[in-house]
């Protein structure tokens, strides 16, 4: 018998805000049914995952106090900002039965167009720095939403 999981509605931690105008990113873990494969081939125990509210406040703690940095006008993530991204990572892979969607922004510099693209680079590049941390690929998305 495949496991089943009731539909949970998505949580998304609020975006964090810089007096100077530096850019935001939230990360959103969001619900998902896995299918017996995922469980037999996963090399995390899920039965020992948290729940998903343990989930949701640690990720919203963890982005109440700290902030990814990106250069100026670039979706290059400063070097500063690998603590904060070796601890979602950590986050990302105790909470493994949860999918995450990392949601990009820009400040209200330039074009609502370049700035559209520049939210979704940004998005795309935290994706890949927690990918390169361990966190499986296919349970996080990257949305870009433009400036804050």
């Amino acid at each position: 018998m495949e496991p089943t999981a009731a539909p949970v509605a998505a949580w998304v931690a609020p975006p964090v805000q810089f007096p100077n105008g530096m850019p935001s990113f939230t990360v959103a873990p969001v619900a998902t049914a896995a299918t017996s494969a995922t469980i037999e081939t996963a090399s995390v125990d899920k039965s020992a995952a948290p729940a998903q509210s343990t989930c949701n406040d640690e990720f919203a703690a963890t982005l109440a106090s700290s902030v990814i940095v990106f250069a100026s006008d670039s979706a290059a993530i400063e070097k500063q900002s690998r603590p904060v991204l070796e601890k979602l990572a950590g986050i990302a892979k105790r909470c493994s039965r949860f999918n995450l969607a990392v949601e990009g922004h820009t400040d209200g510099n330039g074009s609502k167009a370049h700035n559209q693209v520049l939210s979704q680079r940004r998005a795309e590049a935290v994706r890949t720095a927690l990918v390169n941390r361990g966190v499986d690929m296919d349970h996080i998305s990257a949305r870009g939403l433009g400036s804050a």
